[in-house]
């Protein structure tokens, strides 16, 4: 049985070589994974990485700078009638960091395949976004209060499943 699975780039290797997918029997391999990590995508590599609990619960971090964000997922690719299979969890929230939560800046982060970008209103220090990663993983999925979050805004995503409850 395996503590959580770290994934990073995407399932089509030939076309985004800089994937991989690897799993965690304990708390002190993701740490060491994580540093690791961390010294192999550094600065304009900087690197989205996925933490996948048994249960599908998923939070993302970005590797590689000082600075860091956290999105969580309640489920892996929910999806609505009429609406693409992906990108459409049941819950999902963005760790809310000191910046104008209004501002449009943004920050680009590695995906393993290319750039994407995210609001830096998102953006916390690192080592926050790896205690809230531990925290997630060490309760099950749920989601610290030693940081702040921002419910993602689309109407959609308040519609629960049977029995989930909120992620705190």
């Amino acid at each position: 049985m395996f503590l959580c699975q770290v994934v990073w780039g995407h399932k089509d290797e030939a076309e985004c070589p800089d994937s991989g997918h690897i799993e965690m029997k304990t708390l002190d391999e993701l740490e060491n994974f994580f540093y690791q990590f961390k010294k192999e995508h550094q600065e304009e590599k900087a690197t989205i990485v996925e933490v996948i609990l048994p249960s599908g619960k998923r939070m993302a971090i970005a590797l590689g700078r000082q600075e860091s964000f956290l999105c969580y997922c309640s489920k892996p690719f929910c999806s609505y009638p009429g609406e693409p299979e992906f990108f459409q969890p049941r819950i999902y929230y963005e760790s809310l960091g000191n910046h104008d939560n209004e501002s449009q800046e943004i920050i680009e982060f590695w995906d393993g395949c290319r750039y994407n970008e995210y609001k830096k209103y998102g953006i916390i220090p690192e080592d926050m976004a790896r205690y809230a990663i531990r925290y997630f993983v060490q309760t099950g999925g749920k989601l610290t209060q030693k940081v702040t979050w921002k419910k993602y805004d689309k109407e959609k995503t308040d519609h629960f499943e049977d029995g989930e409850d909120e992620p705190f």
